[in-house]
């Protein structure tokens, strides 16, 4: 419901994509450790207080 209102505020559109959607766009490429995963979890600054996982995910892959 959220995400609706925003959309039709007019501002640039947002879609949610489940986890195994996001990764299917890295079909064909060798993804990267630690894979797909919540943002603060993806190569964290050694030394850095625990991360507490958000609702955007991301990952980096490499053309084999």
């Amino acid at each position: 419901q959220a995400q609706d209102s925003y959309n039709a505020s007019g501002a640039i559109p947002y879609f949610l994509r489940p986890v195994d959607q996001i990764t299917a766009f890295f079909d064909g490429l060798e993804l990267l450790e630690p894979g797909v995963v919540s943002v603060p979890f993806w190569r964290p600054e050694p030394g850095a207080p625990a991360a507490q996982p958000i609702g955007e995910h991301g990952g980096l892959a490499r053309k084999a």
